[in-house]
């Protein structure tokens, strides 16, 4: 089966999900990266600071300096980038300034994918680009939806104090994180988790998780269990004000 990986440089959880799919020999990976972090140190702590504001982007900033400092930190797992781990397994990779855009798309259709799979990627796909790979696209995304939609769903747990959180693969369509579940799991928060700590814990659960996704969609009989929408959370950053919490609303 011919995939199309998105995912985002430097970050465990993309990481950790391309270096899964690149365990199935019967798999022929391409790799797309979201440019984002190519910005500049500059212009992604601007964007750093609009979106999360001072306090909490330090705060961020912080804890992941300390982590990555740690032995056997966040990184240290699976490679520091999607590029080294495309390298080191001798597959090709491209960089995607807007995944919809006519290079992107005709990147990707070129090689004709099978399935798309997507793990903290950043952008949206939009219609055109989840037409071409006739079994669909499907997303990696750290909660146990209907519940924390939207970008930043460790990060909410986390603020809301929850105890617990999970993983979900589920169809992608048109809208953010609401498409038909295909397996899940959960897992405790602990007290001393921190954003990162619950990165790692949900990298280690989305493995297997899609390991056994990619074997059902294989087969033919990978479930489609549509989302209880009427209890939807969706959380955006921090500070995009009145738009970052959205509770029991159908999305």
């Amino acid at each position: 089966m011919r995939v199309v990986f998105l995912g985002r440089n430097h970050n465990v959880l993309s990481i950790a999900c391309l270096t899964g799919l690149l365990e199935c020999e019967s798999l022929k990976v391409l790799v797309g990266i979201d440019r984002f972090l190519r910005s500049g140190i500059a212009k992604t702590a601007a964007r750093g600071l609009r979106l999360y504001g001072t306090s909490r982007f330090v705060r961020r900033a912080l804890v992941l300096a300390v982590t990555m400092l740690l032995p056997g930190g966040l990184y240290q797992a699976h490679g520091a980038s999607l590029q080294e781990v495309a390298r080191r397994k001798g597959v090709s990779w491209f960089e995607c300034a807007d995944v919809n855009g006519p290079d992107e798309l005709q990147t990707i259709s070129t090689f004709s994918p099978d399935l798309i799979v997507v793990a903290n990627f950043g952008q949206i796909l939009r219609r055109d680009v989840l037409s071409i790979p006739p079994k669909g696209c499907i997303n990696v995304h750290p909660s146990m939806l209907p519940k924390y939609r939207g970008p930043l769903p460790l990060y909410w747990a986390l603020e809301n104090k929850e105890t617990m959180t999970g993983v979900s693969v589920h169809y992608m369509d048109e809208g953010i994180d609401s498409g038909d579940i295909i397996l899940q799991r959960s897992f405790d928060i602990a007290r001393w988790d921190t954003e990162g700590s619950l990165r790692k814990k949900a990298a280690d659960h989305s493995v297997p998780l899609l390991h056994e996704t990619i074997e059902l969609i294989s087969r033919g009989v990978a479930p489609r269990i549509p989302q209880e929408n009427v209890n939807a959370t969706y959380f955006s950053y921090p500070r995009l004000k009145g738009r970052h919490l959205s509770i029991g609303v159908g999305l």
